[in-house]
């Protein structure tokens, strides 16, 4: 056989893996000298940056760090807070990789959230937090893709049946981090900050000169109270920020879709001579998203050469989302479901949320998840906490109805402005919550990935067939069958009774 060889390749993003990944962690923590005792333990928030992933050989290890805010009941009565961080790890086999081109590298998408979390008071400056943690992996690779062409020489006797489909290009980048400042006067000359917590809203995201440009603001909320008076005061500070960022390896020109979340790594406030100054660290998540027409053969022949074809089916990642979102959140509760006391006053509220699914609807997509709020009280003069949950629901329209079944989906909630008030028998709790969406889908196609051509047709000078076409044939499927050009069969196979073969 002539090994004559002809090459058409591309390489094409998949998915190497996606799983959720549970585990528990357990830290035991010494509160340092400087922070207040603890009496009373009211809850602790808990804030995870994504986590870092590295590719090494055929498994991914994943590590990253969730910080707690502990908020809790001083031996002296006072409301007080306290961080803490706690560091996880683990790794994850990579199969099948023997497929994908190692030199291209990888784009990996990882995201924690705490499920719940629980502590324990051993002591009034010893603590042990457990937390247990969901952690979603995706990993996509580049695979060689393309017919191998064996056995034939005569370009003008290859027929080639082609076709088409959206390939997609997936990039995942870290920002630098970005650092705001702030300050403003206390509300009390003798206040102190009992209590702040951040939050990052994304305002806006675009594509332009060739760089994702992304504008939003840190939240900062503070709860000030006076000590001699016990009055408190709620602050929220918006710090708006800019960023740019690169995404190599996908082209920029064609407007990727793109989604953002951030997170705070740091938050410093401090007080000199009742000016609050007021620090924090910002990095930002961002995935890309961008699809190309790629060509590939779906049948070929010869109208020389006898023919054998190996094919090969493939699971093409389809885009079905991938953007920011935001949502408000409101419901009423009767005192009596929320445990809350008929003469307790709501002194702050704070909520975190989780996406739990994303699932096909008739017009698009429903994303649901839980917020959970957390609420403190004062009462007689002693500070507790009543903790809530209420589910959230958002619907999105459909990119692709075509192939809109949803294969996966990596799903980044964060709250902003969560807020509680009393009204009679009921208190009111909302929320604005944000959502970093990628939802995806599959399309199966069968490509040809090898055909052989060997011995020459024995074909009769001058020879007319008359060809009567089963149901299911096409122009494509006659011409091959009797090895000639699709110009060589007169007729039209889906309509005529029968058509005229020249051979």
């Amino acid at each position: 056989m002539n090994t004559n060889e002809q090459n058409t390749a591309g390489r094409l993003t998949m998915p190497i893996i996606r799983r959720d990944i549970n585990s528990d962690v357990s830290e035991d923590f010494t509160l340092p000298d400087y922070y207040p005792e603890i009496r009373k333990v009211l809850y602790a928030r808990e804030s995870l940056l994504a986590p870092a992933k590295f590719v090494s050989g055929n498994k991914i290890d994943v590590s990253g760090v969730i910080d707690y805010d502990l908020v809790y009941v001083s031996a002296d009565g006072r409301l007080c807070s306290a961080p803490f961080s706690a560091e996880y790890s683990f790794s994850l086999p990579l199969e099948n990789m023997s497929c994908f081109e190692l030199s291209e590298g990888f784009s990996v998408i990882a995201h924690t959230v705490a499920d719940s979390s629980s502590v324990r008071v051993s002591a009034p400056r010893r603590l042990q937090i457990r937390s247990h943690l969901c952690t979603s992996v995706g990993v996509w690779g580049k695979v060689l893709c393309g017919e191998k062409v064996f056995g034939l020489e005569a370009d003008e006797s290859f027929e080639r049946l082609e076709d088409s489909f959206c390939a997609t290009e997936l990039v995942c980048e870290s920002s630098d981090v970005i650092s705001v400042q702030d300050e403003y006067r206390l509300a009390f000359a003798d206040g102190r900050v009992a209590l702040a917590q951040s939050s990052v809203v994304i305002s806006n995201v675009r594509i332009d000169d060739d760089v994702a440009k992304v504008n939003g603001e840190i939240l900062i909320k503070l709860l000030e109270i006076s000590d001699t008076t016990g009055e408190i005061e709620r602050i929220q500070r918006k710090i708006p920020f800019d960023a740019e960022t690169d995404l190599d390896g996908i082209d920029m020109s064609e407007k990727p879709l793109c989604r953002v979340s951030g997170r705070v790594t740091d938050l410093s406030v401090e007080v000199e001579e009742g000016i609050v100054l007021i620090e924090a660290n910002l990095v930002l998540e961002l995935c890309g998203v961008s699809e190309r027409t790629a060509m590939y053969t779906r049948d070929a022949y010869s109208t020389e050469k006898a023919c054998e074809c190996e094919m090969r089916s493939y699971e093409i990642p389809r885009v079905l989302c991938n953007k920011n979102a935001s949502i408000s959140q409101g419901e009423r509760i009767t005192l009596e479901e929320s445990g809350i006391p008929e003469d307790s006053e709501i002194v702050d509220v704070c909520a975190t949320a989780v996406a739990k699914k994303a699932e096909q609807t008739e017009n698009g997509y429903t994303i649901t998840g839980n917020c959970r709020y957390n609420v403190i009280l004062l009462r007689d003069g002693e500070y507790s906490s009543a903790e809530m949950n209420i589910p959230f629901r958002y619907d999105t329209d459909a990119l692709d109805t075509a192939n809109g079944e949803v294969e996966s989906y990596d799903i980044v909630a964060s709250v902003s402005n969560a807020r509680g008030r009393r009204d009679g028998d009921y208190i009111d709790l909302g929320s604005e919550i944000s959502l970093a969406c990628s939802i995806w889908g599959k399309e199966s196609i069968e490509m040809l990935e090898r055909a052989d051509f060997g011995e020459p047709i024995e074909k009769r000078s001058g020879a007319i067939i008359v060809c009567f076409p089963s149901g299911d044939d096409t122009l494509w499927s006659i011409a091959k069958r009797y090895c000639v050009g699709q110009g060589d069969v007169s007729g039209d196979p889906t309509n005529d009774s029968f058509v005229m073969i020249e051979t």
